[in-house]
């Protein structure tokens, strides 16, 4: 058996199952950047945890979680104009202190100028002070243990709440672990409603088909969706992936989500997608209403822009 496997971006969601396949004695997850000036690691084999960092410690480690504003999309200030530490189980952006005489807190930037002023952050607790944004929404528990929430951008809002991606997508994955290959949760804009509805790419494990055998279980997924989901976090929207079709992902794995949010759930917009109900067709996308999730063709997308059919 393999003693230790040591890395990061191993989802929660697949953690056990993993280890348990290929009977990894240890998994030492560890949270870093290539160009970031802090880091931490989780070798107590705690499932989930991105790193450690004990309550002993916290005030004197560069990394803090600071509460991010959803309305505004960068972080929370007080009345006074700082930034506001995160406790335990809260939601917020891991930055680190940006100190230019320790070589292991600088942060030398990039190539692009107004790229490195993005990644910065001023004024945080102190006046003066410059701190290295991660982009990374985390959370601790009491014991000190930090878990991954979602990347800033891909937390959206929906009825009033703040909606993760990760959870949706790790919740459909492991409920449909059988049938669904990969998963990947986004909002969409929608004429006339507040927020982002919620939108899935599913990549199944079975061969898509109308009316044969095979076909990927939407009556299923639609159950787990009601039951698993708070109502908020439901999808409205579906769209499938064909047999042959790969979701793209970027140098570091992550999934193209830019792309997506762009085309939405215009069929028009979607080229790889056949909407249709003749014989034979392949339907790639699909609206949630009460009951189900039924095809979404252009004669219902114009009813949803329209506000004849409400979200």
């Amino acid at each position: 058996c393999v003693r230790m496997a040591i890395g990061n971006g191993l989802r929660p969601d697949i953690w056990e199952r993993f280890q348990s396949r290929f009977q990894i004695q240890q998994i030492a997850e560890f949270y870093a950047a290539t160009e970031g000036n802090f880091g931490f690691i989780n070798t107590e084999n705690k499932v989930g945890a991105v790193g450690f960092l004990s309550p002993l410690i916290q005030k004197k480690h560069p990394g803090k979680i600071i509460k991010y504003d959803f309305e505004t999309g960068g972080p929370y200030r007080d009345e006074n104009g700082w930034c506001v530490p995160c406790q335990a189980g809260e939601v917020g952006e891991l930055v680190g202190i940006i100190e230019t005489k320790d070589v292991t807190r600088r942060f030398d930037g990039y190539t692009n100028r107004y790229d490195t002023e993005k990644k910065m952050i001023r004024n945080v607790f102190r006046k003066n002070d410059c701190y290295f944004r991660s982009g990374d929404l985390l959370w601790t528990d009491k014991e000190g243990y930090l878990y991954f929430h979602d990347r800033v951008g891909d937390t959206y809002r929906w009825k009033g709440e703040n909606v993760s991606t990760t959870e949706v997508e790790a919740t459909i994955t492991t409920s449909l672990k059988e049938e669904v290959d990969e998963c990947v949760a986004y909002g969409v804009s929608v004429p006339g409603c507040e927020g982002k509805a919620g939108m899935l790419l599913i990549k199944p494990a079975a061969t898509i088909s109308t009316g044969r055998e095979g076909s990927f279980d939407l009556e299923h997924l639609f159950s787990v969706v009601k039951e698993k989901l708070p109502n908020y976090a439901q999808p409205q929207f579906i769209r499938l992936c064909g047999e042959e079709e790969r979701i793209g992902v970027t140098g570091t794995f992550k999934y193209r989500k830019i792309q997506l949010v762009e085309e939405g759930f215009n069929p028009r917009n979607i080229a790889a997608a056949e909407v249709g109900e003749e014989a034979g067709r392949t339907i790639r996308l699909f609206f949630r209403d009460k009951k189900q999730f039924i095809p979404l063709d252009d004669t219902l997308y114009k009813r949803i822009i329209s506000g004849e059919v409400q979200l």
